[in-house]
């Protein structure tokens, strides 16, 4: 399905979640959605500028949280999630 649609959606609100969970110190889960959904992005040609922010504010407020190969190692895992997969993580951490 092309963008915008239900990916389109998806992939935002992946980004809101890793948003939630990056400010509320839950920074392993984050950096998992936030990969996710970048990832996501990069499937269905999204570019949002505002999720695009949304992106990199969550980043720097990971990036005190986690050294940098544990990020990078939550980015690998995260760019490897399913969709459903995500988003099951998504929904098991509301």
């Amino acid at each position: 399905m092309p963008f915008p649609g239900r990916r389109g959606g998806i992939y935002e609100n992946l980004c809101r979640f890793a948003r939630a969970l990056a400010v509320a110190g839950r920074a392993e889960p984050a950096a998992l959605l936030l990969s996710g959904s970048e990832a996501l992005r990069e499937e269905i040609g999204a570019n949002i500028s505002w999720v695009a922010k949304m992106k990199e504010e969550t980043l720097a407020t990971l990036r005190p949280q986690l050294d940098e190969a544990a990020l990078a190692e939550l980015w690998e895992q995260g760019r490897n999630l399913s969709l459903d997969d995500a988003v099951a993580v998504a929904l098991d951490l509301s």
